[in-house]
């Protein structure tokens, strides 16, 4: 029964992407993170509550993402797995070392990891350290990134409002301006470097949404049916 819910979960995903309308901005920005890396690895940052436009607007590029083990996390492994994604499995309670250690191979063979920064479970709009510990390690920079729907049911109880943009709703995806994690980062510059990094991200979904405001005043919008990796 759980296989056959997912499948139904998945069909509903794909329908709901055929009828989104993408505009992409800020496409310069992956070049750039990807220089700073030899085999152009980064990490993409992104808020938790975007996550459904993220994954559904970047289609079969190899991420690779750390998806917990609860039954949760069984659906959106089977989700992304079929949009051409890596995953490792674990959590900061369940196999969170090996995950990480996961990642950070997939990083090494030049698969860029994504990250919702502020997942599972909050607080939100504030990043944990993983993704930080994952760009010094490897020595790649950080994209934040946004996907900000015009249209979109918030799910209000939850603790990230995720948002769940409405089928035909035009969506802004916005590559934003990229963050270098310090050579020197230790324990005494950690957290301002995480505050900066939330700042970085903000920056970057606020331009996402004067995008959004722009297309909306006067700009016909055109469905793009071609997959990201031919951006």
């Amino acid at each position: 029964m759980q296989k056959v819910l997912a499948y139904l979960i998945y069909w509903l995903v794909c329908f709901f992407r055929w009828t989104y309308r993408f505009r992409y901005f800020g496409e310069e920005n992956i070049e750039l993170v990807r220089a700073k890396h030899p085999k152009g690895s980064y990490c993409l940052a992104s808020w938790h509550e975007h996550a459904l436009a993220g994954v559904v607007g970047q289609p079969y590029v190899p991420y690779c993402m750390i998806i917990s083990k609860s039954k949760d996390g069984e659906f959106v492994h089977f989700i992304c797995s079929r949009f051409g994604f890596e995953t490792v499995r674990g959590s900061s309670s369940r196999g969170g070392q090996e995950a990480r250690q996961g990642l950070e191979e997939a990083v090494g063979r030049g698969v860029p990891a994504a990250f919702t920064v502020d997942g599972p479970r909050g607080p939100r709009h504030r990043s944990k350290a993983g993704i930080l510990k994952t760009a010094f390690n490897t020595g790649c920079a950080i994209l934040p990134v946004a996907a900000v729907a015009q249209d979109s049911w918030v799910v209000t109880k939850a603790w990230d409002q995720t948002k769940i943009p409405k089928p035909f709703s035009p969506i802004v995806y916005q590559f934003g301006p990229i963050f270098e994690v310090p050579q020197d980062l230790n324990e005494a510059n950690f957290e301002e470097t995480l505050h900066a990094l939330d700042e970085r991200i903000k920056e970057t979904e606020a331009m996402a949404e004067l995008q959004l405001d722009r297309l909306s005043e006067g700009k016909k919008w055109k469905a793009i049916k071609k997959t990201f990796s031919q951006i």
